[in-house]
């Protein structure tokens, strides 16, 4: 299997040709967080989360992390 847009990270665990042509939440929180603190200077942010989708919840719980890594609120 293929998969063009399965971001979680548990996607390819499920067995051995499973793949992605996408990058996966862990990478696309880092990267977000990365770049609100370095290139946006932000110190605190805001995040809208829409719980019913499981892509939201996977970017916002890895933007937090990664954000407050960089010292942010």
């Amino acid at each position: 299997m293929i998969s063009p847009s399965s971001t979680a990270p548990s996607v390819t665990e499920v067995g051995d040709y499973i793949f992605r042509v996408c990058f996966i939440d862990p990478f696309q929180g880092e990267v977000m967080a990365k770049f609100a603190a370095n290139t946006l200077k932000a110190r605190t942010a805001a995040v809208m989360l829409d719980f019913n989708s499981p892509y939201s919840r996977g970017l916002t719980e890895f933007f937090e992390n990664s954000f407050k890594a960089w010292e942010g609120k």
